[in-house]
Parts: C-alpha cells; sequence; structure tokens
C-alpha cells in the first residue's frame, strides 16, 4: 500500500486492467520538482492512475500539462475506458482516493460501461468574414434599414437609438445561431449519440461543440462534418479537432467535501 503520508495527483479512472503500465511516463512534478511516477491505486472494480505528490496544488506549468495530457494519451493509446479527470487535482491521500472510489462506485461503473469504446471530437463552427456586423447588415433588409434610419438621424443617433440597433442585432445573432446550429446537428445525428454545447466566445462563433463518438466512427464523423459544411457556402468555416477523451461526458463528480480541501 503507499505510504498515506502524500496526496495523490489524479489523471483519470478506470478499471483494473493488466495492459494499464504508466511507469515510463513521465508525471508532473512533484513538490521536490522531481517527476513523480504514475501508478494505479485499485479498489475493486475500479482503478484511479495517479501520482504520489507532495503538497495540495499543482502548478498549472507547461511541464505539468504536457505531462498531464500524456498519461490520458497513453491510455487513449491502449483503448482502455477511463474517465478523464481535469487538470489540477489533487486528493490528500491515497486511503481518502479509496474512500471516494467505494463512495462513488456505482456511478463510475456507469459511466465507464457508457464511455467504453468512446472518444470526443470537438466542431466549432463561425461566420468567417472581416465584420460581422455588416455581413448581417447585408443578408437582413430590415436591419439595414433599421440601421441608415438610426444613423441618418440629424445630431447622429443616440444612445437609447444604438441600444436598440444592438438589440435588433443580438436577437437576429441569436436566431441564426439557433437556425445553424439545429442544421450542423441534424447532419452530425447519425454518427454522434450526444453532444454538448459550449457558449460562444465572441460574435463570430457560431457552435462551439463536443461531440461523443464511437473511436471505430471517426471516418464517418470527418464524412458528417463535410456534409454538414456543404450546407454553408463560403461565408462560414468549419474547424474539428481530436479524439480526445471524452471530458465533457463524464457525468460523475467527486463529493463536495473532497473539493473543497482542494481549495484550502
Amino acid at each position: 500500500m503507499p505510504s498515506t503520508t502524500r496526496s495523490a495527483y489524479l489523471y483519470a479512472i478506470t478499471a483494473p486492467h493488466p495492459a494499464v503500465d504508466m511507469t515510463t511516463l513521465p508525471g508532473i512534478l512533484d513538490g521536490g520538482g522531481t517527476p513523480g511516477v504514475p501508478q494505479c491505486i485499485s479498489d475493486g472494480p475500479l482503478a484511479a492512475v495517479v501520482s504520489l505528490y507532495d503538497g495540495r496544488r499543482v502548478r498549472p506549468e507547461r511541464r505539468n500539462l504536457a505531462a498531464h495530457q500524456g498519461v490520458l494519451r497513453a491510455l487513449m493509446g491502449q483503448g482502455i475506458p477511463f474517465l478523464p479527470v481535469a487538470f489540477g487535482v489533487v486528493v490528500p491521500s491515497p486511503q481518502d482516493l479509496l474512500a471516494l472510489l467505494r463512495a462513488n462506485q456505482e456511478a463510475i461503473v456507469r459511466d465507464l460501461k457508457r464511455l467504453s469504446g468512446r472518444v470526443e471530437m470537438g466542431l466549432k463552427v463561425l461566420w468567417d468574414v472581416p465584420n460581422i456586423f455588416e455581413f448581417f447588415v447585408f443578408q437582413n433588409p430590415d436591419l439595414a434599414e433599421f440601421r441608415d434610419l438610426v444613423m441618418k438621424k440629424p445630431g447622429g443617433p443616440s444612445r437609447e437609438d444604438k441600444i436598440a440597433l444592438g438589440q435588433a442585432f443580438e436577437t437576429l445573432l441569436r436566431e441564426k445561431r439557433e437556425q445553424h446550429e439545429e442544421t450542423v446537428r441534424r447532419a452530425l445525428g447519425t454518427c454522434v449519440p450526444e453532444f454538448r454545447a459550449d457558449p460562444p466566445r465572441d460574435e463570430k462563433t457560431i457552435v462551439n461543440l463536443s461531440c461523443l463518438i464511437e473511436r471505430k466512427h471517426e471516418k464517418a464523423f470527418e464524412q458528417a462534418v463535410l456534409q454538414a459544411a456543404s450546407c454553408f457556402d463560403d461565408n462560414y468555416a468549419f474547424d474539428y479537432s481530436g479524439p480526445w477523451p471524452p471530458y465533457h461526458f463524464v457525468s460523475v463528480s467527486l463529493p463536495e467535501p473532497a473539493m473543497s480541501e482542494l481549495a484550502r
């Protein structure tokens, strides 16, 4: 049994498997600046991939981020079902980690079965235009008429005029995003059983989707993206990435008391 005097830095949760061997990978740097050796701590049907660690926090340095991703890539490369854990999670001790696995065993096993053989693909769709407002004005005669009416007022537009024009633009933006997202989801629906949507980061972003697919259907996903893109003209750009561990589709979470410990 590992020493109880050290924390456990958590990379992933999986099932015990003889093929899991992380010992050749450099883990995150421990408190003394030495790469920790990833290992498995098992309990019944579950195993946690960890590095023993001195401390309660891990600095988000490039070296540590790369080590975290390297362990997850190794698990993906071995084709082993696992639940990826976000960077920076430190459990106070291996005993505490075992307690968390036992307390959440049913939910974790359920997620492992649901995500077995599946990976995450990212898809962003954007308006590829120099000026999104002018693009909408060109595409929407009513908005163009309203813009001209406001801008040609004697003395220029008032603050209320600018707010009203902005609201009209935002309404059209939201409606178009919803329409386009529905088109994209419909085109991808045959090979994507689950979607997760993140809010657009800027005005030009239409959708920012995480797509859960069967690992064996990666080529089919690529073809579905091309099919979706064919529904749009050159004013739109499609960008997909992956495969990634299914971060956005893990439903189980550690109990709140364990998380509050990390914030100390």
